[in-house]
C-alpha cells in the first residue's frame, strides 16, 4: 500500500488528496450549517421558542449516532461514492442494484443545492433591500425570477470553481468558513450587549406547543445537521482516509450544534414574537429588522449568512459530482461521467450537478425542497444503518479502522429515529420520494440490460480493484495526525463549554 499520501502531480488520471482533517470538517460542517440554519432550522424557532435548544440537543444526538455508525463504513471502503460503495460491497449479488438506488437517493439529498442558493438569493435581497441600493422586497418576498436568476449565477461559479481544481475547493471551502465564523462572532458579541432581552427566553415550552408540532419543527432542525457523510463521496481526495474520515465524522455534528445553536439562541433573545419566523423565507433578515439593529450589525450578520451559504454549495456541488463520478466509471451512467479532465476533476460530473441544480429552481419553492431532500436523507440513512449491521457479518473479511461501539444497539437507534421523524412528513412528499426511488430502480433495470457499460459492470468490485490505493500514514505521520486530532478536539470542547454557559447565563437571567 502506498505510505504518502500527500503527493500530488499534474495529470495523474486519479483524483488528488488536497483535503486534511480540518479541510474535511470545513466541508462537512460547511455542507449543513448553510440553508438549514439560516432558512428551515430558524423557522422551526417560531415554533419552538427557547426549547429549540432541546431540538437541537436531540439533533445532535441523531447526528452523532449517525456518524458512528458511517465511521465504520467509510474506514472500511475509503473509496470515491460514499454510501454507493458500501451499499455495493455489502449486499452481495444485490449489491449493484442497493448501490445505485442509494446513488440515486443521496444525488436526491445533494438537491438542496437549490434550495441553497435560493436562500443566498433571498439574504441578498433583503441586504440590498434593507441599506436603501434596491427596494425590491415585497411583503417581506424577493421576486422569484430575480431571486432564481441570482441563485443560477451562484451554483455556475462553484461549478466552474469545482470544475477547475479540487485544491481551488479546498483552500475557498477554509477561507469561507473562517468569514463566516468571524462575522459570526463579532456579531454575536455586538448583539448580547445591545439588542438582547433576556426575558424573551422566559417561556422554555411555548403553551401552544405540543408533541406533533415539536416533531414536525424538529425533522426541520435536523435538516440542518444532515449531510456530513459528504467527505465519504469524495474519500480518494482524503489523506489517509481510514483515520481522517471517521475522526472528521465525529466531530462535525458538535461543530455544527456549537454555531447552530448559539446563532438561534441570539435570534430568540431579540424578538419578542418569535413566531414571526415560522414562514419567513429570509427568517434571519426578518429578525434583524424587528430587532432594530444597526447597520454594521445587521451587515455583519449578513455576512455570516452568505458565507453559509457558499459552504455549503461547495461541498454539495462536489458531493453530488463525485456519485455521477463513481456511477459512470463502473458503469452505471455514461462512461463519459466518470472521466478525469486534465486537472484531474471529473469535470462532466462536474458539470451534471451543477446544471441539474439549476433545473431544480423551478419548483420555486424552498421549503418543499428542504422536505423532499429530508425524506432522502432519511431513507438513506435507515439503509445504512440497516447496511452497517448485515456489513458485520457479511463481509468479516475486511479490517475496520473503526467500529462502531455498542453495536447493534446505535444503528437501531439510528433506524428508529428515521422511522419516527419519517412519520412527521406530509405524506405527498413520501409519495414524490418513493417515486423518486422507483424511477431510478426501473431505470437501472433498463440500463443494466443494455450492453453499454457491460465491462465497466465487471469489474466494478471496489475492494478487490482499489485496495492497493489506500493511503496509510507513516508511524511519524501518525503522529502528526493524532496531535492535529487533538487540538481540534482541545479548542472545539472550549467553544461548546462557551456555548453551554452561555445559555444558561442567559436562561437564568431571564427567569
Amino acid at each position: 500500500m502506498k505510505k504518502d499520501g500527500m503527493r500530488n502531480s499534474n495529470s495523474t488520471g486519479k483524483l488528488e488528496r488536497n483535503f486534511d482533517l480540518s479541510s474535511a470538517i470545513m466541508m462537512s460542517a460547511g455542507l449543513v450549517i448553510g440553508v438549514g440554519l439560516f432558512t428551515v432550522s430558524t423557522n422551526a424557532a417560531g415554533y419552538l421558542g427557547p426549547s429549540l435548544l432541546l431540538g437541537n440537543f436531540v439533533a445532535l444526538v441523531i447526528a452523532l449516532l449517525t456518524s458512528l455508525v458511517y465511521a465504520e463504513l467509510a474506514a472500511m471502503y475509503p473509496f470515491t461514492g460514499g454510501s454507493y460503495v458500501y451499499a455495493y460491497e455489502t449486499w452481495g449479488k444485490l449489491g449493484p442494484f442497493f448501490g445505485f438506488l442509494i446513488a440515486c437517493t443521496v444525488i436526491g439529498g445533494y438537491f438542496a443545492v437549490g434550495a441553497e442558493a435560493l436562500a443566498f438569493a433571498n439574504y441578498f435581497l433583503s441586504t440590498i433591500d434593507y441599506i436603501g441600493i434596491w427596494n425590491i422586497m415585497i411583503d417581506g418576498e424577493a421576486p422569484y425570477t430575480v431571486a432564481a436568476a441570482i441563485a443560477s449565477i451562484l451554483i455556475l461559479l462553484y461549478t466552474i470553481i469545482n470544475w477547475h481544481k479540487t485544491s481551488n475547493v479546498a483552500l475557498s471551502q477554509k477561507v469561507i468558513m473562517l468569514c463566516m465564523w468571524g462575522a459570526a462572532f463579532i456579531s454575536i458579541l455586538i448583539v448580547t450587549f445591545t439588542s438582547l432581552d433576556v426575558k424573551n427566553y422566559q417561556d422554555f415550552f411555548p403553551k401552544e406547543l405540543d408533541a406533533s408540532t415539536f416533531i414536525m419543527a424538529l425533522t426541520l432542525i435536523w435538516w440542518a445537521y444532515a449531510g456530513q457523510e459528504v467527505i465519504g463521496t469524495m474519500a480518494e481526495e482524503i489523506r489517509f482516509p481510514t483515520i481522517t474520515i471517521p475522526r472528521a465524522l465525529i466531530l462535525v455534528p458538535f461543530v455544527i450544534f456549537a454555531v447552530t445553536t448559539t446563532l438561534q439562541w441570539v435570534i430568540i433573545g431579540i424578538i419578542p414574537d418569535i413566531t414571526v419566523l415560522q414562514n419567513a423565507s429570509a427568517p434571519f433578515a426578518l429578525a434583524l429588522e424587528i430587532a432594530g439593529v444597526g447597520t454594521v450589525t445587521f451587515l455583519l450578520f449578513m455576512l455570516a449568512e452568505f458565507m453559509g451559504n457558499f459552504s455549503t454549495v461547495n461541498p454539495l456541488l462536489t458531493g453530488s459530482s463525485r456519485i455521477y463520478y463513481a456511477l459512470g466509471k463502473n458503469g452505471y451512467l455514461p462512461k463519459a461521467l466518470g472521466k478525469l479532465s486534465k486537472r484531474n476533476t471529473p469535470a462532466l460530473a462536474v458539470w451534471i450537478a451543477g446544471l441539474s441544480a439549476i433545473v431544480l429552481l423551478i419548483t420555486n419553492n424552498l421549503l418543499l425542497i428542504a422536505q423532499y431532500t429530508a425524506f432522502m436523507f432519511l431513507f438513506l440513512y435507515g439503509f445504512i444503518a440497516i447496511t452497517h449491521m448485515v456489513a458485520r457479518y457479511t463481509r468479516k473479511d475486511i479490517a475496520r479502522p473503526f467500529k462502531t461501539p455498542l453495536f447493534p444497539i446505535i444503528p437501531l437507534l439510528v433506524l428508529g429515529f428515521v422511522i419516527w421523524m419519517m412519520t412527521s412528513l406530509p405524506k405527498e412528499v413520501i409519495i414524490g420520494g418513493i417515486v423518486w426511488l422507483a424511477v431510478a430502480a426501473v431505470f437501472y433495470l433498463i440500463w443494466t440490460r443494455l450492453p453499454y457499460g457491460k465491462e465497466e459492470r465487471q469489474k466494478s468490485d471496489f475492494f478487490k480493484h482499489k485496495a492497493k490505493e489506500i493511503h496509510l500514514p507513516t508511524p511519524e505521520e501518525k503522529i502528526m495526525l493524532d496531535k492535529e486530532f487533538k487540538r481540534f478536539s482541545i479548542r472545539l470542547g472550549i467553544v461548546l463549554i462557551a456555548c453551554v454557559l452561555f445559555y444558561l447565563v442567559t436562561y437564568l437571567m431571564g427567569r
